[in-house]
């Protein structure tokens, strides 16, 4: 079994050991990048379906849609659903760009490690686009630390992009750092980004934190214009800046695939028969919304439960993410609705009670 994620990071070196096969095999081998490359060539190949890292919908819906093709189902925390406020903050402050770094928005990163500090917040990441901005940050928040006599949170990292796969945080903060220079010219040098595969860096960057990702920025997104780039990483940068902004600004409201299998589905009878009972997210069959609250999640025998490739996701993987994300959930199965249909909405009410 090799297990690994084509969306991220390849390695840097190249995979140059050859097996003994014939002329066709071995130019495959040869041109494979990795491990990961050479398995795929020849070992079936089955995906990843649910997301487990980010309590927030919002933090991965942009790489579940311009990477994953939007298959992840995307179970957000039971505290993160019943919470207002993003989990995408775009703040745009007043920088310029000059030595290739950003000094005004090193300032206001510090500021926010600072007042995560103060709430007690200590698992923290600041994600740079460039050594040289991190290095100011890094020279700025040494000095405000001392100054206050305080001590960096042992789970606090600053890092630029190129350095933080596999590393993952409550709050993550992006200082951007590109903006005008003096003569007000924005310098389009997007770095690793403008590489081939560049664009894999920003998906392994957007996807680290657990509650927040704030970005902190000196332009609006349409300000970078990367349509005449060839590359896909600075287009990708400029769409996410664009997402975030409009989540920071508008909120999100989760849109999940929540086809029917026809009018006969026990989904659709439930609904049918509670009209509390929606078919709101992805990752569950129905939701109980009361007053626009999401009071527990129902589980079905539908297309869910049919293509399911094993008995293990259903009766044992799956009660396991829904306690690790705290929801209350409960299932109901066809033979139970048919055979005892009261019995069903007596049940079903009485998990509405226990959840208040």
């Amino acid at each position: 079994m090799v297990v690994g994620d084509a969306q991220q990071l390849k390695p840097s070196s190249l995979y140059t050991m050859r097996l003994n096969a014939d002329d066709e095999e071995e130019d495959l081998q040869a041109s494979s990048e990795s491990l990961l490359d050479l398995a795929e060539l020849f070992l079936h190949k089955a995906g990843l379906e649910s997301h487990y890292r980010s309590r927030s919908p919002e933090l991965i819906a942009f790489s579940n849609t311009h990477f994953y093709r939007g298959k992840l189902d995307m179970l957000p925390s039971y505290e993160a659903m019943q919470n207002p406020l993003p989990a995408l903050e775009y703040i745009k402050v007043a920088g310029k760009w000059e030595n290739n770094s950003n000094t005004v928005e090193a300032h206001k990163v510090v500021d926010i490690i600072l007042d995560y500090m103060a709430k007690g917040k200590e698992s923290i990441g600041v994600i740079t686009f460039n050594v040289y901005q991190r290095d100011v940050i890094q020279q700025l928040l040494e000095i405000r630390l001392a100054d206050a006599n305080l001590t960096a949170p042992k789970l606090l990292f600053i890092k630029n992009i190129e350095n933080v796969q596999g590393d993952e945080r409550d709050y993550i903060i992006f200082s951007i750092a590109y903006a005008p220079d003096a003569k007000g010219r924005l310098n389009r040098n997007f770095g690793t980004l403008s590489t081939s595969g560049g664009e894999n860096r920003l998906n392994v960057a957007i996807t680290r934190s657990k509650i927040k990702n704030t970005i902190v920025a000196s332009i609006e997104p349409h300000e970078l214009a990367t349509d005449d780039l060839t590359n896909e990483g600075p287009k990708k940068l400029e769409a996410y800046l664009r997402f975030a902004k409009d989540i920071s600004v508008n909120g999100y409201m989760p849109t999940f695939n929540t086809t029917e299998s026809g009018k006969s589905s026990l989904s659709k009878q439930l609904s049918l028969a509670i009209s509390q009972l929606e078919p709101k997210m992805q990752a569950a069959d129905l939701t109980w919304v009361q007053a626009k609250e999401n009071k527990f999640l129902v589980y079905t025998d539908d297309d869910r439960y049919a293509k399911a490739t094993n008995l293990k996701a259903i009766h044992a993987y799956l009660p396991l993410h829904l306690a690790a994300k705290k929801w209350p959930f409960t299932k109901v199965y066809s033979r139970e609705w048919w055979q005892q249909k009261d019995k069903v909405m007596e049940n079903l009410m009485a998990k509405y009670k226990e959840t208040n």
